[in-house]
């Protein structure tokens, strides 16, 4: 069964408010107005920062190393409607960025230059003299970076201005338990389960990769910057709002909610050491990472799947507790790629949703 016809007796539950669920719903809503979509979430972005809510700690820019054709189609599906995005309304919370990335590594692993050379604006690679110490490689392009929380509560914004409705749940401890919610007449037609680092209640291939930033004012930082190099990743993401994201770290199966003083001490001095610009100019000349405008250190939970991610329909699909049958469409397992991934995510929903 499908959902292309049927009108406002089609209703559409989407589980989990962080990136994919939020842009999911409203992409549904902007091809099918006359559905009824609800969002269901433990989290949502006007909320408290949690270490549940994991789209809210990103960096976060467009920056694909995606894998195979399947990544890359998501990721360029998206990068298409974010550089859109800034075309159509330029108060969108996402800036263009020039983005250069050095490697210790000839090529960087999972680097596709000739795919980056396709999708992303004046991308060229750097010549030796414009190389780092201790990197042998490196590209610059324009990109596009998120300011992450912002853009979180724009899109709920402009999904709940579409007609969209927001129900506030517990958490899950199954995604039967969330049929709970709704009573017949109103049983979703079909679950889209977006629930991200959630999906470890239920998924045991699901675990998480920890990462830990920086959140620092500095203006007048318009490029950012990524270093791989000696086994540790360091970035500079500005953000359109004027705070920079400092980074990062990526600890597979860490679930610790906490910043660690000793990561992020060495954030700050990996980061600094990559752009001394970030001090204020009136510090700059002997200044130290004490002397950096701290907002705030915290960490995110990166919603990683063995087997990575996960977007089709479960032929099981669900039982209401009226014993209607529900359709179970999976949309995680994104890692650390889900803003990247997002827009083209939504559309791979949509095309099994329609299909």
């Amino acid at each position: 069964m499908n959902v292309s016809g049927g009108g406002a007796s089609v209703h559409i539950c989407v589980l989990g408010a962080g990136v994919i669920g939020l842009t999911t719903a409203l992409s549904i809503l902007r091809k099918h107005p006359d559905y009824s979509v609800t969002v269901v979430a433990h989290k949502w972005p006007t909320d408290q920062k949690s270490i549940e809510y994991t789209s809210c700690w990103a960096g976060a820019h467009h920056v694909s190393t995606a894998p195979d054709e399947r990544h890359q189609k998501l990721d360029t599906e998206t990068f298409a409607v974010f550089w859109k995005m800034l075309q159509d309304d330029p108060d969108v919370p996402l800036m263009i960025t020039t983005q250069t990335d050095f490697y210790d590594e000839e090529p960087r692993p999972g680097l596709d230059t000739f795919f980056l050379q396709k999708i992303m604006p004046e991308f060229r690679l750097l010549k030796e003299d414009e190389l780092l110490p201790r990197t042998i490689s490196g590209c610059t392009f324009k990109t596009i970076t998120i300011d992450s929380p912002n853009y979180l509560r724009y899109l709920q914004q402009e999904f709940i201005l579409l007609g969209g409705n927001t129900v506030p749940s517990p958490k899950l401890s199954s995604l039967e338990a969330l049929l709970d919610i709704f009573r017949a007449p109103n049983t979703p037609s079909v679950v889209i389960n977006c629930a991200g680092i959630g999906n470890a209640a239920w998924d045991s291939a699901v675990y998480p990769t920890r990462g830990q930033t920086v959140l620092v004012r500095a203006p007048w930082i318009k490029d950012s910057k990524t270093v791989l190099r000696d086994g540790e990743v360091t970035y500079v993401i500005p953000r359109r709002c004027g705070d920079v994201i400092l980074g990062g770290t990526r600890h597979d199966g860490d679930w610790a909610a906490e910043p660690k003083e000793d990561i992020t001490k060495g954030i700050k001095e990996r980061c600094l050491l990559l752009m001394p610009d970030l001090l204020p100019e009136d510090k700059r000349e002997g200044g130290t990472i004490d002397d950096l405008d701290v907002i705030e250190a915290g960490c995110g939970l990166r919603p990683s799947r063995h087997g990575g991610v996960r977007i089709e329909e479960d032929s099981n699909g669900l039982k209401a507790p009226d014993g209607v049958s529900v359709r179970l469409i999976h949309a995680y397992g994104h890692g650390g790629f889900g803003y990247q991934a997002s827009w083209g995510t939504a559309n791979e929903v949509l095309r099994i949703l329609e299909g």
